[in-house]
């Protein structure tokens, strides 16, 4: 399946099972995915899949890359002159993000959320001027060779004293086995040892077991990498301003890379793809669920009707009782386990629907059930979508 051809009409069996499993190494965002669900994991590594990035995502990815260029390209001495480039490279990265985005059908109607925008404008302005009162040049930091984690082009690290805490950036690491392998976003080298972070995009004022244990993982690579273990490590939120600790003590660090490595070879020798799932939680961020038989599978076999409805926000399936175009707007009506669902929404928002037939089965993900129980009203936002399911 392609963007091109992409028409929110599925085939009964159509890519089901995936037919890729990851391969090593991983990085530790992939652990999390495979600890989450390691089916998830083989629908990333297998090509054919629509995708659909959430707007928070595309301006995680824009404040990334527009932080990673001060420490590749340097910004002006003069801080007026380096906080006007640093909106312009963020404005720009970002502006490729929506353009990718366009181009993606699932992605067309997801709404922009400004707020987020302003979040990361404001961050990386503070991070552009924190830039210039330091004294940085792109010469300030220690740029690894992506090919040989552990060699630095300087291949000497930097003398540290009072005014210099050498930097690395987008650092590469990996495990002495190979089954792991990852870059850590900064490293500083200060007279008590080595500091690493990992920036995260999200607004959050917790520290979720994830990002812990991402950030002891690397403390793990880094080890292996460098031969010395962090003295501390951070998970830092710029768009929030905040910064959690993260304990990088090396029997932790142990621990955590043997229950990953656990997680991964149970994800090689299991057989039935079926099985990897763990339906869940997780399955409310998950692009794969048009196409996951284990979700719709899981979703179908709730017992309690009033647990099912809530369970229907993640996604629903039924047959199509009534369809009709009024004033440019569609009206459905769904038969759905002992109940009617009503849905309605415009015109140019389901173009498919011009295909479907009654008796149909839909999918639909992310449409809230409302009202009466046995009448309930699905209420389709931006985030909402509804496929067709063709018969064999």
């Amino acid at each position: 399946m392609t963007t091109t051809s992409f028409s929110y009409i599925l085939s009964e069996d159509e890519n089901w099972p995936p037919h890729v499993r990851p391969n090593s190494p991983f990085g530790p965002s992939i652990v999390e995915i495979v600890r989450s669900c390691p089916l998830r994991s083989c629908f990333d590594a297998s090509p054919g899949y629509e995708r659909r990035m959430d707007y928070p995502v595309r301006i995680g990815t824009a404040f990334h890359r527009t932080l990673q260029s001060f420490y590749e390209k340097g910004l002006p001495n003069d801080q007026e002159t380096a906080v006007k480039e640093a909106r312009e490279r963020f404005e720009n990265e970002l502006h490729h993000q929506e353009i990718d985005a366009l181009a993606r059908p699932r992605e067309k109607s997801l709404p922009r959320d400004t707020t987020r925008v302003d979040r990361a404008v404001e961050a990386i302005l503070l991070e552009a001027m924190r830039y210039v009162e330091l004294g940085f040049t792109p010469t300030s930091f220690i740029h690894s060779d992506p090919n040989e984690p552990g060699k630095n082009s300087t291949h000497e690290m930097p003398r540290i004293d009072s005014d210099s805490v050498p930097i690395e950036v987008e650092v590469p690491v990996r495990s002495k086995d190979g089954l792991f392998q990852g870059r850590i976003d900064r490293v500083e080298h200060t007279s008590d040892g080595t500091v690493i972070y990992d920036f995260k995009s999200a607004l959050r004022d917790d520290l979720p077991g994830r990002y812990q244990r991402q950030i002891q993982l690397y403390s793990l690579m880094w080890h292996e990498t460098r031969g010395d273990w962090p003295i501390s490590g951070f998970v830092v939120y710029p768009l929030a301003g905040k910064a959690y600790p993260v304990s990088v003590d090396p029997e932790v660090c142990i621990k955590i890379a043997q229950e990953s490595t656990t997680i991964i070879k149970n994800l090689q020798k299991e057989l039935s793809l079926t099985r990897l799932a763990i339906p869940g939680d997780t399955c409310t961020i998950c692009e794969y669920r048009p196409w996951c038989k284990p979700f719709w599978s899981w979703q179908s076999e709730e017992n309690s009707h009033l647990q099912a409805i809530e369970r229907a926000s993640f996604g629903f399936s039924g047959r199509i009782t009534r369809l009709d175009l009024i004033n440019h707007r569609w009206h459905l009506t769904i038969a759905w386990r002992n109940a009617t669902v009503r849905l309605s929404t415009p015109e140019e928002r389901l173009p498919h629907l011009y295909n479907a037939k009654i008796g149909q089965t839909v999918l639909i993900l992310d449409a809230r059930l409302q009202g009466a129980p046995y009448t309930p009203l699905a209420v389709f936002s931006e985030y909402s979508e509804l496929y067709l399911l063709q018969s064999r």
